[in-house]
């Protein structure tokens, strides 16, 4: 029986460090990538939902912290709280310097604190790494545990995405080739949850 997670609410979006939520949980995940990777559908898949997470009209409109409680439950007995961090994308050129470097702050007071058990670095497989995300997961495994995790993979032909991962993973020298997941099509999710369950396991 695969793991699901359950019960997913909107805690707040936060732009001050006194806001982010204190209430104990097993474990807190943030997800980060460039504006428009595809955050919120990753995890409107992963809540089993469309509408839980908002969708911005346009690239970089979203500028605090979003927190989602939600819990991971295998069968009937088997449940443990998670927290989700959807950080602000980066890489938007219409946003303005002084909201670029408010948002940073508040990005940098968030992972200082080191609250999260894994940062997921989102990267559409299509266009690849920029040298931002390169730079984003260096300052993710600076301060803890990180992951990257593909979004859109539907949108490459089959036969192209093997090929892709391999030079995606070498580019960014991982250990392992990144899971592969789509919001589209569903396919990854059941895969980055099985991944998140085990990490409560370990914590």
């Amino acid at each position: 029986m695969h793991p699901r997670i359950i019960n997913p609410r909107f805690l707040i979006g936060a732009v001050h460090t006194r806001q982010f939520p204190n209430e104990e949980t097993d474990m807190e995940i943030v997800i980060a990538g460039r504006s428009n990777v595809g955050k919120s559908s990753l995890l409107n898949a992963l809540f089993g939902t469309r509408k839980m997470v908002k969708v911005a009209d346009r690239p970089g409109k979203t500028q605090e912290l979003n927190f989602f409680a939600a819990e991971l439950a295998k069968g009937e007995e088997e449940r443990r709280s998670v927290r989700f961090v959807d950080l602000p994308g980066y890489g938007y050129a219409r946003v303005s310097k002084d909201q670029q470097k408010a948002m940073s702050r508040r990005i940098g007071d968030y992972l200082a604190a080191q609250r999260h058990r894994l940062a997921i670095l989102l990267i559409d497989l299509k266009r690849g790494p920029s040298n931002q995300d390169l730079s984003a997961f260096d300052a993710l495994c600076d301060v803890g545990s990180a992951e990257v995790v593909i979004t859109k993979g539907d949108q490459l032909a089959r036969h192209k995405r093997k090929p892709a991962l391999s030079a995606l993973q070498t580019r960014m020298g991982l250990a392992r080739p990144p899971l592969l997941t789509s919001s589209a099509k569903g396919f990854g999710i059941v895969e980055l949850t099985e991944r998140l369950w085990c990490l409560t396991k370990e914590s």
